[in-house]
């Protein structure tokens, strides 16, 4: 196979990949770890290109010791982790295999002395995961449509790639992949993205502006709707449906509900100032907030269901390349506990008539001795992260 900087793959769950430019493509024949790249790291990170890395299960390696692949496992996973990789030995080298996905990134590569190991996984597009920002959904549609109008989503055949800053990070910029319908909605975005890019990232507009983490120890029962929400910049959401959204003074805002969008609205004045300013802290200004930060990549309405599949809350959004370790919000025993003994409701209260808070209260017997709690509940970080 060719030494070329892109080869048109097999689709993998609907989507497909483009090798590292100057990666030197090894093997391309197993269904379940289609790309083996040898040689990832200078010049084979294809960072100019703004190229993220490469995500799988296997590191093969003939030269380097175990040390600096045990590093390289570390880094990606977190320490946390390292109890799902097995460490093997072959001819000449050693096998890393895992049960979570390995991410390999330039940065990933310069702080573990990488440059010459094989790699098995899917490779990493310019966005956050290889996919479109907000399911592909076509922003400059929205500009044409009557309010209240359903979302039109666009195709990869009209995509392009926006290059986003992080004043608070000293690692890459965000690169994120938009769809579109058409050149003619892509090269409108492409000329002016302030325009057109959502405010918040796209993100649920009242959550960023009003959802706090204060409160978060106060008795679920009696904190406000507004206290206790695991958001911040290491822990993304809150979620947004793509059917709620406004355009106010010329900007596009989505909300998760359309009840928390009208609040939004009524108060626009004063949320969309604090929106601004909390988005700020988190990921800095730049010339246009428009064009600071990440965007919504995972955090949809779509994964409330019913059945859910995952809530920003319990699960926040990834940043593959940043090195960050999993966040999370309520500690493993006490995730355990829950799991055990409400399992079947996480996540569902806005689908469910608060069924979910229903079930931490009716257990809180059985849920207080690994979970944070007042005299008499749960505390309302846990009801907002797990529940919600």
């Amino acid at each position: 196979m060719a030494e070329d900087t892109t080869i048109d793959s097999p689709a993998i769950n609907g989507r497909r990949g483009v090798h590292p430019p100057h990666c030197r493509v090894i093997r391309h024949d197993s269904p379940l770890m289609p790309f083996e790249v040898e040689g990832y790291g200078s010049p084979c990170s294809g960072e100019e290109e703004g190229l993220l890395g490469i995500r799988g299960r296997k590191v093969l390696n003939n030269s380097l010791p175990m040390s600096r692949i045990i590093s390289l496992a570390a880094l990606s996973l977190g320490a946390a982790a390292m109890i799902a990789v097995v460490f093997s030995s072959i001819a000449g080298g050693h096998v890393l295999e895992s049960s979570k996905d390995i991410v390999l990134n330039a940065e990933i590569a310069r702080r573990t002395q990488l440059t010459n190991v094989r790699y098995e996984g899917y490779p990493m597009s310019l966005s956050e995961e290889a996919s479109a920002a907000l399911l592909g959904v076509d922003l400059v549609a929205y500009f044409e449509m009557e309010a209240g109008a359903d979302p039109i989503f666009g195709s990869p055949e009209y995509q392009y790639t926006l290059k986003t800053s992080d004043i608070n990070s000293d690692t890459k910029p965000y690169h994120t992949t938009f769809y579109f319908t058409s050149a003619a909605h892509r090269d409108a975005f492409a000329e002016n993205p302030q325009k057109y890019a959502p405010r918040f990232g796209g993100f649920c507009s009242y959550g960023i502006s009003s959802e706090m983490t204060d409160g978060w120890n106060s008795s679920m029962d009696s904190a406000g709707a507004t206290d206790g929400w695991p958001w911040s910049r290491d822990h993304l959401g809150p979620p947004a449906n793509l059917k709620v959204w406004r355009i106010i003074n010329g900007k596009l805002y989505f909300a998760f509900l359309q009840e928390v969008m009208d609040v939004f609205e009524a108060d626009y004045d004063s949320l969309s100032v604090a929106g601004e300013k909390r988005w700020a802290e988190w990921f800095g200004s730049g010339s246009d907030i428009a064009l600071a930060g990440p965007f919504n990549m995972e955090c949809n309405a779509k994964g409330y269901g019913p059945p859910v599949e995952r809530t920003c809350t319990f699960k926040p959004q990834t940043y593959y390349h940043r090195l960050q370790p999993e966040k999370k919000a309520i500690a493993d025993p006490c995730t355990t506990l829950l799991m055990q003994y409400c399992g079947n409701h996480q996540g569902d209260d806005p689908v469910n008539s608060n069924a979910c808070s229903t079930c931490l209260d009716d257990n809180f017997h059985n849920l207080k001795d690994q979970c944070a709690h007042t005299d008499d509940a749960l505390h309302a970080s846990i009801d907002k992260a797990f529940c919600w």
